[in-house]
């Protein structure tokens, strides 16, 4: 449920949608894959717009495992609803 929503539960969710991205072998799968992770970044901004201070606290969740796995190609469109978040909020990217 929505109250359970952390930080970590987010980004770490986040991750996996992304991971599922990354590997994906292309194509129709690729595609269902990027709308999964859009739905979710989407759903999370909707969610969290107000809430600055756990926005910021999912931006550091999600650096986190970006760096512990692979570094996130940032230009992919996939990732501007994070790098507007950023600039909006003025996180440092």
């Amino acid at each position: 449920s929505e109250s359970k929503d952390t930080p970590t539960s987010i980004a770490q969710k986040w991750c996996d949608l992304n991971g599922k991205v990354f590997k994906a072998a292309g194509g129709a799968e690729k595609e269902a894959a990027g709308a999964s992770l859009n739905q979710f970044e989407n759903e999370m901004e909707a969610r969290y717009k107000d809430d600055h201070a756990f926005m910021k606290q999912i931006e550091t969740e999600v650096e986190k495992c970006e760096s512990d796995t692979h570094k996130i190609i940032i230009t992919g469109r996939l990732n501007v609803n994070f790098l507007m978040n950023k600039m909006i909020y003025g996180f440092n990217i």
